[in-house]
């Protein structure tokens, strides 16, 4: 089964807040999104992987169900998010 959830984040004095899905139990698998998508793309592949791993996909800033950082940010402020 796959849950969804939110988490409130800050970077660099800025909160936002972050969706992400979780399935499964042992190690994690952090399963980041191809650019303009969301994790909605890993579901078939997090219910065949949670019997293995702790699958989490977060959507990225500004995709998904994510807040998108503030103004007009570059490549830095993505790899800091």
């Amino acid at each position: 089964m796959i849950t969804r959830h939110f988490i409130d984040v800050e970077t660099n004095g800025n909160k936002r807040r972050v969706h992400y899905r979780l399935a499964g139990s042992g190690p994690p698998l952090l399963m980041v999104h191809q650019s303009p998508r969301s994790s909605k793309e890993y579901e078939p592949l997090m219910l065949k992987w949670a019997e293995h791993f702790t699958c989490i996909a977060p959507d990225t800033p500004g995709f998904g169900q994510s807040d998108a950082l503030p103004g007009n940010p570059e490549i830095n402020e993505y790899a800091d998010a």
